[in-house]
């Protein structure tokens, strides 16, 4: 038996990915297999997802200065649930291993 699709409706566009800096928004959709000659069916080549660009400004830099290296963070260390602890000491940049908190 031959067979084609029937396609969803489109669903409704995502939010952009960025608030600045090149974002995009994505729609998508499913399909059905149906026997070929159904009414509404097509063939099976077309696309099920489609993306737009969004918020293509740039990001503000700090004080409207130009950074000429990345922004870079100290490490999120996961030292588990009920941790009391700073996980990098500012003073020597090491990481803590930390202790947990029972209870």
């Amino acid at each position: 038996m031959e067979l084609e699709c029937l396609y969803t409706p489109w669903a409704t566009i995502s939010s952009c990915t960025r608030t600045c800096g090149d974002g995009f928004k994505v729609q998508v959709r499913g399909f059905s297999l149906v026997p070929k000659g159904t009414p509404l069916a097509e063939d099976c080549d077309k696309d099920l997802s489609r993306n737009k660009t969004c918020n293509i400004n740039a990001c503000p830099t700090p004080r409207g200065e130009a950074l000429d290296q990345p922004l870079l963070l100290p490490p999120v260390v996961d030292t588990g649930p009920h941790t009391n602890v700073n996980p990098v000491d500012v003073g020597t940049g090491v990481v803590n291993a930390g202790t947990a908190a029972l209870g």
